[in-house]
């Protein structure tokens, strides 16, 4: 069996099934795919996931997915023969179309989310764990499949992002990732929409997507600034970058470690040695924003380093700030787990990555425009332990999440690494006050009149609750 898409719909318009490849027509601008005959069921009835995912910066690549999101039941159970290709509330997951069946229910409160035909995500994760399933493999499936999907357009994408856009902080996006999982419990990518529906027809619905804009506005980590500033301060910046003297007459702009943009630079850092003031600002920047991310949970680059080591090896294009930010990670796994690295003699993530530049006769610069093949696309990697390098900040408090607690440790080198980073940021190492709000409305609050940088941007971040 296999199912018909147009492109750029939605609410399940234009939707089509056949039974096979010769019931169906040749048309232009589809997307056909093989229909799952074994889904994984809950109570008798078909579903699918769907997460929410912030794509923060393409070069490097910095993407998040969202630890809450929605499950969407069928309304009608679901038969093994599925010869009926009529009965489209027993094949289609999509809210518009079981909404409008009689007998449609739901939740009347944000606390009722295991009720009648839409879930939340943590519904869908205590139901695993009463039935005894591994929630948390699946989970990682969504983060392989997240990122490899990323991994897979980020080409084109960059290519367009850097003739387009002046800067790599000043644009975002976050896109609704439809997953649905077989008999098995093995995840399946769908479909990924670029434009997820924030609408909230239901108290479950507005409490969900009400906290994955607030956390993601966090994330991004919006703040003011004197547009003039700027502009005369890029300026400033450009003409030094040309001529190598600051504006002061003083003698050549500072320069950071790793700053030649060369593998073979990568392969021999050390940053033991490196001073705080002294790492890269794309590093400076990635644990800032780290600090940020609250409920969002880090796909790429992983605190894994051999989940890193893998995806670079599968990148259409090497790039060199990737391979800079999984060679931080490494660095700050080693300090967390000393005795792993006492006698290792793995390739490090920088050597790895050059090898696949050298051995596709290719240097590290902006603009690949192919696709990754799909077995490179879908080469499973094995998962690990993920440990943030700095506690999230809490954001919004309403109903739990009851998602895992991270446990408490006492202070380490990590620690005090990613506080001065906090720090050197302009990112407050102390948790924003939480307030409950029982209207749910999204406020920013908490922005200082303190003094501003050389782009004009004030040193206080608004926090969105």
């Amino acid at each position: 069996m296999y199912i018909l898409k147009p492109p750029a719909s939605s609410r399940g318009r234009g939707i089509r099934m056949y039974k096979g490849p010769k019931d169906i027509k040749p048309e232009k601008n589809v997307l056909i795919q093989r229909y799952i005959r074994d889904p994984h069921l809950i109570n008798g009835y078909k579903y699918d996931i769907r997460v929410y995912v912030a794509l923060t910066s393409l070069d490097p690549l910095r993407v998040y997915v969202y630890k809450e999101g929605l499950v969407r039941l069928a309304t009608e159970k679901y038969t093994e023969d599925g010869e009926d290709l009529k009965r489209r509330c027993m094949h289609l997951t999509n809210y518009t179309i079981n909404s409008k069946r009689e007998g449609f229910t739901m939740g009347e409160s944000a606390t009722e989310d295991n009720v009648g035909f839409k879930w939340s995500l943590s519904a869908l994760r205590r139901h695993f764990e009463e039935q005894g399933l591994d929630y948390g493999n699946v989970w990682s499936q969504i983060k392989a499949i997240v990122t490899k999907t990323m991994m897979a357009v980020e080409g084109p994408m960059n290519t367009k992002f850097k003739m387009l856009v002046q800067h790599r902080r000043t644009c975002f996006e976050v896109f609704g990732f439809d997953i649905m999982l077989d008999s098995k419990l093995r995840a399946w990518l769908i479909e990924v929409n670029t434009g997820p529906s924030l609408s909230a027809p239901s108290k479950m619905d507005l409490h969900i997507k009400h906290k994955m804009v607030a956390n993601l506005f966090n994330l991004v980590g919006i703040v003011p600034y004197d547009r003039a500033h700027f502009a005369e301060a890029e300026k400033r910046r450009r003409m030094e970058r040309i001529t190598g003297v600051s504006s002061s007459g003083r003698g050549t702009t500072k320069k950071t470690v790793a700053s030649r943009r060369d593998f073979k630079s990568l392969g021999s850092l050390n940053f033991h040695d490196v001073p705080v003031d002294k790492l890269p600002e794309v590093i400076v920047e990635s644990e800032a924003e780290l600090a940020r991310a609250g409920e969002f949970d880090r796909c790429f680059p992983s605190s894994d380093p051999g989940e890193n080591d893998a995806y670079l090896e599968n990148f259409e294009f090497p790039r060199f700030e990737n391979a800079l930010l999984c060679k931080w990670e490494r660095h700050k796994h080693a300090l967390r787990n000393p005795k792993l690295y006492q006698d290792d003699s793995r390739p490090n993530t920088a050597s790895s990555a050059s090898r696949t530049a050298q051995s596709r006769g290719s240097t590290p610069v902006a603009g690949a425009t192919r696709r990754l093949s799909s077995t490179a696309t879908w080469k499973r990697v094995s998962t690990g332990s993920r440990i943030s390098s700095a506690a999230p900040m809490t954001i919004v408090s309403a109903e739990p999440f009851r998602a895992d607690q991270v446990p408490p440790r006492s202070a380490s080198m990590v620690d005090k690494l990613t506080s001065s980073l906090r720090r050197l940021s302009g990112v407050s190492g102390k948790k924003p006050a939480v307030s409950v709000a029982p209207g749910l409305d999204l406020t920013g609050v908490g922005v200082g009149v303190g003094s501003r940088d050389e782009y004009g941007v004030k040193s206080s971040r608004p926090v969105f609750r």
